[in-house]
């Protein structure tokens, strides 16, 4: 990767305690945060065991580092924060930069052969290779998401994919998640919340074992709570513990703790106060970014709606043939493997001539193959929680959604 002083730059740009070790684990280079979290440390022996690491001084605790190889054999090393915000995702900016090329790559071959008339089963691979761009698109915000670029914002979330993403991130730690068909969606900063989680998950599997996993239990309602079993818990606080009940205080939640039992994280659930919803009947919402679907999902639910959810054409169509009499709309990404939201439409149509469909895209309707329904409506991706309402709203002729 060149001299250090490049490494330098390279490390600057995250969001979190960050370093450079060579492939022995002498450590070579460090951002600022890594410096203000452990100390002077450049010539220091890192001790690496896969993808978990740790700086061990004498008459000091070690400190726990996430380890992400890189290219040249070299390793990057990423710290919890000195509050104990835990461990930022190790995906670096090099990887996401490539993610970048790639993508933009994919669309534009993809999208210069559509526009050139090919047959249909050319047409049917090209649409396929925009569906996995657009999968590359989703994993780059979900980079940004997890706060290697710094971006903070309040959205929807699914509890359930962070803490599927955050058990990932702490592999080979044994963890077991159970979790029902509920929604979690909650509104909060994903990118405080993940490294949050992470911290609070990897200081508390600490003691765990593969015959007795730490066990997290999610469920939803009014708020979504999640339970972490977690046997031979003392009474103080973690570092990791106290910065997650500031950030849950803050988001309106609050968290418990059971020494020798349990912690337990409330946040309000982001469809709060709306019962079983359902007012104005079942939509049908189809597209293969988990995060784009929760957050679909937990808008409409919000609005009022019923929702049933596909993450891909075929399961969309299996539920579109069980469902046809009650779905009153289908909100679908244009292009999906194995049926794009044009041809669910299509199917769509053949028992209901004019149940109203919303494809959504960030592709141009040229290339879209939809010559032949020129009544669908496109909405642009990306898009806000009051847009996607009130598209949905006036497809159905219900009027403004309140404020």
């Amino acid at each position: 990767m060149g001299e250090p002083a490049s490494h330098d730059t390279f490390l600057s740009a995250f969001a979190a305690p960050a370093a450079w070790c060579d492939a022995s684990g002498v450590l070579l280079a460090c951002n600022a945060l890594f410096e203000a979290w452990a100390g002077p440390v450049l010539g220091e022996l890192v001790e690496i065991h896969g993808a978990r690491g740790a700086l061990v001084r004498p008459g000091q605790p070690p400190r726990h580092l996430t380890m992400s190889p890189l290219v040249d054999g070299s390793w990057l090393a990423l710290g919890s924060f000195g509050d104990g915000q835990g461990v930022v995702n190790v995906v670096t900016a090099a990887v996401a930069q490539r993610l970048e090329r790639v993508q933009v790559s994919l669309e534009a071959n993809a999208q210069f052969g559509l526009l050139e008339g090919p047959t249909e089963s050319v047409a049917r691979c090209l649409r396929e290779t925009l569906a996995t761009a657009e999968e590359l698109r989703g994993l780059r915000l979900q980079v940004a998401a997890l706060g290697v670029t710094g971006v903070s914002q309040r959205l929807p979330v699914c509890m359930r994919l962070l803490v599927r993403d955050a058990v990932a991130a702490l592999r080979p730690l044994p963890i077991r998640v159970e979790a029902s068909d509920a929604d979690y969606t909650v509104e909060v900063d994903r990118a405080h919340l993940f490294p949050l989680l992470v911290g609070l998950l990897e200081d508390l599997a600490a003691e765990a074992s593969v015959d007795a996993p730490l066990r997290v239990e999610l469920r939803g309602g009014d708020c979504v709570r999640m339970r972490v079993h977690a046997t031979g818990l003392s009474g103080a606080d973690t570092g990791s513990i106290a910065a997650t009940r500031r950030f849950v205080l803050a988001a309106g939640g609050r968290m418990l703790i059971e020494p020798d039992a349990a912690v337990t994280v409330e946040l309000p659930a982001f469809a709060r106060g709306l019962g079983a919803g359902g007012g104005y009947g079942t939509v049908l919402i189809v597209d293969d970014d988990e995060s784009a679907l929760a957050m679909m999902g937990a808008v409409l639910r919000r609005a009022g709606f019923r929702v049933l959810s596909a993450e891909d054409g075929v399961a969309a169509s299996a539920l579109l043939r069980q469902h046809i009499h009650e779905i009153v709309a289908i909100v679908a990404d244009a292009v999906l493997p194995g049926c794009s939201g044009v041809e669910l439409a299509a199917e769509a149509r053949r028992s209901v001539p004019h149940l109203p469909v919303l494809l959504v895209s960030g592709h141009s309707s040229d290339l879209l193959g939809a010559s032949d329904f020129d009544d669908l409506p496109i909405l642009p991706k990306p898009f806000g929680a009051r847009v996607l309402t009130d598209r949905v709203r006036a497809l159905l002729e219900l009027g403004e959604a309140p404020g």
